[in-house]
């Protein structure tokens, strides 16, 4: 009786042996589990902090670059002096007040042959416009007064001293003006009829040519 007592204890003592060491592995593992996993939260934070930049690094090279933009060439310029020619000889003045509007003033002689000369002036206020895929080109119409004097040739034993007169009138002009790049000149061709208000009135054509001018 007494061995089986003995060999019941040694079987309970070793079973308990076996299921103490067995408690102390499974708790090795969790602390192992347990360290595994605080030390890999800090290194997912990394990545995530590394990620972050990474897009943020992309978002910012992916923003458009600004480029230089190089203006195009502007036909525009402020006064202009020149000469204008076809119907006599006449000297012009062209100042604009901005970049569409224009003032021009027009001092014209023109002979007349055995019937004598005449001087006039014109003053005119013009509006420009571009013309699309012609640079340096640009139309304008205007209009404004005008003021002649005929000078009769004394010479003349058709026609009387007396003759000689003044007029003044309405005028309108149609033209085309050309602004030569990285050249301070411009062309010009227009047309300026003419009303005359008094000494009967009337309707003259004569007037206007083509123009070259000094820009600046």
């Amino acid at each position: 009786m007494k061995k089986i007592l003995t060999l019941i204890i040694i079987m309970i003592t070793a079973f308990a042996v076996t299921a103490s060491a067995q408690s102390k592995k499974a708790k090795t593992r969790k602390k192992v589990a347990t360290q595994t996993t605080t030390v890999t939260k800090p290194d997912d934070k990394k990545a995530v902090v590394t990620e972050t930049r990474s897009t943020t690094t992309s978002a910012s090279s992916a923003a458009p670059a600004k480029h230089s933009v190089t203006p195009s060439y502007d036909d525009y310029y402020k006064t202009a002096l020149g000469i204008k020619f076809l119907y006599g000889i006449s000297i012009t003045g062209k100042h604009f007040l901005n970049e569409k509007g224009a003032l021009e003033g027009i001092l014209q002689y023109h002979s007349l042959g055995d019937l004598g000369s005449e001087i006039n002036f014109t003053a005119l206020y013009e509006h420009h416009g571009k013309i699309a895929g012609a640079p340096g080109l640009r139309w304008y119409v205007g209009g404004g007064g005008y003021f002649g004097y005929l000078n009769v040739d004394s010479d003349n034993q058709f026609i009387a001293d007396e003759a000689s007169t003044t007029s003044f009138g309405v005028v309108g002009a149609l033209g085309l003006e050309y602004k030569i790049k990285n050249v301070p000149i411009a062309i010009s061709a227009d047309w300026q009829p003419v009303y005359v208000v008094n000494n009967g009135g009337g309707f003259t054509s004569a007037n206007g040519g083509f123009g070259i001018k000094y820009t600046f």
